[in-house]
């Protein structure tokens, strides 16, 4: 006993750095706690086995050196099985999952590497490229290989507790409860590694999927993901639960739980739900058909006529849509009666303005046409352009202006941005060019009304305003540009 104290005082650090792992002292709280009272719970261990064999020995009994040198053993044994366990995922499994000739490639981009020391390219950069792309590989099985390492060193746990029981002359039969738990445990196991090893793969490939970087300055309709990212968190869901649900049917199965009568209770209850909730069917049903029609997906704006925004989140039964105000607003598939996409391949933007009817019409679209080309040849805003801007002349004609338009075509998302820049151009172009603007205003001529002068009294002037804002010639009396008088 005072030699296996004195062991465990002598290497309570060199024990704790193993508990502790890589992470060292950023590793979890219960690491830090096992790493720091270890040696005192080995003590105290050590202890009671010294107590219990000493008693079993004044009273004549069998000796109990099991309760020290069987979990020696055992400790010893779980070392060498956990280590030949890290070598096989290490050095077979791994390869076989992410990259078959993992070695193989990394000593041809260094041979290459080495080749390039006579020619023009630099071979220090070329070994450097080498081994980045060594590290990218390595960093894309690393999540296997954590998965698969906890798993080894799970079932090395239980397989070390089962020979201890076994050593301690405990039965594990499995007419005993410590056999069930063995089954359990065994149930449990394989679920945790098939759930984390779905999540791993699903989480990969949707990560691959989204976009590279989110376009801030689309204000709607900017590109969402693809249709393989929408559903894939849908169907991980639905593998997610469906490995609970077994798990949790085997193990009620192990525990002696007649599972046949709850999966005829579970049909009774179906059908009750099904006649209960019809809208909660319809809702998972139209969403199914929705996703099937690729009629929208994460991170593109529509409008379903009660609501419009991004689509941020699809559930079973409903999405969230993301209003670019800000506002959050769930909606259930079945209230969805037709789906406005405005991400999807490309977006007409049409801009109309008043000019005067002085205005040179071919003069302004020459105008417009140059303008669109210097458009397209900017650096910044030509490549989100698929069509240029171009004038579509003059649409109607009203009493104090003439209504132009220009329309051009965008990626997605970008029209608007791109609007801005138009109309500020359109304005600044206009000025220069002598190309004015036209104001909405009223223009009344009162008959008789002038005097000597060939002016108006104000007398007239205020009755002939009246007249005017009574007709509804004027839409802000106070508003803009002052009240009738003044306009007049």
């Amino acid at each position: 006993m005072l030699i296996l104290i004195a062991i465990a005082i002598a290497f309570r650090k060199t024990v704790a750095r193993l508990i502790r792992g890589k992470k060292g002292e950023n590793a979890s709280s219960w690491r830090l706690v096992l790493a720091s009272l270890w040696h005192f719970i080995a003590i105290v261990y050590f202890v009671f086995a010294w107590a219990i064999s000493s008693v079993r020995i004044l009273l004549d009994l069998p000796d109990a050196t099991g309760l020290v040198g069987a979990p020696l053993q055992v400790l010893l044994m779980a070392a060498v099985a956990y280590g030949v366990l890290i070598l096989i995922i290490d050095k077979l499994l791994l390869p076989r999952i992410d990259t078959e000739d993992s070695k193989t490639r990394i000593a041809e981009d260094i041979r290459r590497a080495e080749e390039r020391e006579g020619s023009e390219e630099d071979p220090e950069s070329a070994m450097a490229q080498a081994h980045a792309e060594a590290a990218e590989r390595e960093a894309r099985r690393s999540p296997f290989r954590d998965l698969l390492d906890r798993g080894a060193a799970i079932l090395v746990v239980f397989a070390s507790l089962g020979v201890l029981a076994s050593l301690w002359g405990i039965s594990l039969g499995r007419s005993s409860l410590a056999g069930s738990f063995a089954d359990i445990f065994l149930v449990l196991f394989l679920a945790y590694m098939a759930y984390d090893a779905v999540k791993i793969v699903i989480d990969r490939q949707i990560a691959r999927e989204a976009p590279a970087e989110k376009d801030e300055e689309a204000e709607v309709g900017g590109t969402g993901e693809s249709r393989i990212a929408t559903l894939l968190p849908i169907f991980r869901n639905f593998l997610l639960i469906t490995i609970v649900v077994i798990a949790s049917m085997v193990v009620l199965s192990e525990l002696g739980v007649n599972i046949a009568p709850l999966f005829a209770g579970a049909g009774v209850v179906g059908l009750a739900v099904g006649f209960g909730a019809q809208t909660l069917i319809r809702d998972i049903f139209s969403g199914a058909f929705y996703l099937i029609d690729d009629a929208f997906r994460k991170g593109e704006y529509i409008d379903i006529g009660s609501a419009k925004g991004v689509v941020e989140k699809i559930s079973i039964r409903s999405m969230q849509l993301r209003h670019h105000r800000g506002a959050l607003t769930t909606v259930p598939f079945g209230e969805i009666q037709h789906v406005e996409n405005f991400s999807r391949d490309w977006a007409v933007m049409k801009l109309a303005f008043r000019v005067t009817y002085d205005t040179d019409v071919e003069k302004m679209r020459k105008l417009i046409k140059n303008f669109g080309k210097e458009l397209l040849e900017d650096e910044y805003y030509g490549p989100m352009f698929l069509a240029p801007l171009k004038s579509q002349g003059i649409m109607s004609m009203e009493d104090s202006a003439m209504i132009a338009r220009v329309k051009f075509t965008t990626k997605p998302g970008k029209q608007f941005e791109l609007r801005k820049v138009v109309y500020a151009g359109l304005r600044d172009l206009f000025e220069k060019n002598g190309i004015r603007f036209a104001h909405r205003q009223v223009t009344v001529r009162v008959a008789g009304a002038e005097d000597e002068n060939g002016g108006i009294s104000p007398a007239v002037a205020q009755a002939a305003a009246g007249a005017a804002a009574s007709a509804g010639a004027f839409d802000d009396m106070d508003g803009n540009g002052g009240g009738p008088e003044e306009q007049i």
